[in-house]
């Protein structure tokens, strides 16, 4: 599973723009930048079919 892990890690951060900007759309993610404090909250809330019920 470790190496399964990496393998996405890899992936992702090899993959184009565009191909993450889908993967973060399907994930729910959403990220949001604090300027004055230089901080970035990240959110993840998947939806079907990527939670199980």
């Amino acid at each position: 599973m470790i190496e399964e892990v990496g393998d996405l890690v890899r992936l992702v951060s090899e993959a184009g723009p565009d191909d993450k900007a889908e993967l973060y759309t399907q994930l729910g993610l959403k990220l949001t930048y604090y300027p004055e404090k230089q901080y970035v909250e990240a959110r993840i809330a998947p939806e079907p079919p990527h939670v199980l019920r």
